[in-house]
């Protein structure tokens, strides 16, 4: 993973995620698990590749256009069935779990920039293993853009951080929100939805202490003629 954005120029202006940009912020401690299939669970979700997650569309509801998380690992499929048929009763990382709540789909607002979030949370036994990450930005590159606000979950917020450091993408990050566009995306395309963005937010684009571009996007903006 690469910055596009530094720590220092994050903290220079009052942005989203900024909290995370603490000195003092230390890595959660692995949960304690007993069982070795869980254990094995969360070792191969560590290795695998965003290339690896794929997407099946679900139920369209309204704007939302639900997609089903696949996994390319015949392995990883076996452990996720075991760790969903895991007795409710026992705990997975601190957390009691339902079979029937053991969900991996998100949900994304097709009319609002394609603003995505889980349709429930991602099970703790899936987490700090950096597969919400890989499921993001395979998902960002399948669809060209995502977009979140700061109505997002502290796991979801901590994605994002790590999104806008991604050189896959080119980024804009307000106070309140946060959006990323395929880099490589064809340049008609990219500059229409980019700037349909911005003039949707027109209004707090003002104070230039709350928003940030990156360097690449606002270079091609300016070449496309619109900024």
């Amino acid at each position: 993973m690469n910055e596009s954005i530094s720590k220092e120029r994050l903290k220079s202006k009052d942005l989203y995620l900024n909290r995370f940009n603490k000195k003092d912020k230390k890595p959660k401690p692995e949960p304690k698990l007993n069982d070795g299939n869980l254990v094995e669970l969360r070792d191969a979700i560590k290795s695998i590749n965003y290339t690896d997650i794929y997407f099946q569309e679900g139920e369209l509801y309204k704007n939302e256009q639900f997609y089903n998380v696949n996994i390319n690992n015949n392995n990883i499929n076996k452990l996720l069935t075991y760790a969903k048929n895991f007795s409710y009763r026992n705990k997975i990382g601190g957390e009691k779990v339902n079979p029937n709540k053991f969900d991996i789909s998100v949900s994304v607002n097709e009319t609002d920039f394609n603003r995505v979030h889980f349709h429930k949370s991602l099970p703790k036994i899936l987490r700090g293993v950096g597969f919400g990450y890989k499921i993001y930005k395979s998902l960002g590159l399948k669809l060209g853009f995502l977009s979140s606000d700061n109505t997002a979950s502290f796991p979801a917020q901590l994605i994002w951080y790590y999104l806008i450091q991604d050189l896959d993408f080119n980024y804009i990050i307000h106070k309140n929100f946060v959006f990323i566009i395929k880099r490589d995306l064809p340049m008609k395309e990219k500059m229409s939805i980019v700037i349909s963005y911005i003039k949707h937010y027109n209004w707090l684009f003002d104070d230039e202490t709350e928003f940030d571009i990156d360097d690449e996007l606002v270079q091609q903006l300016e070449e496309y003629g619109d900024t």
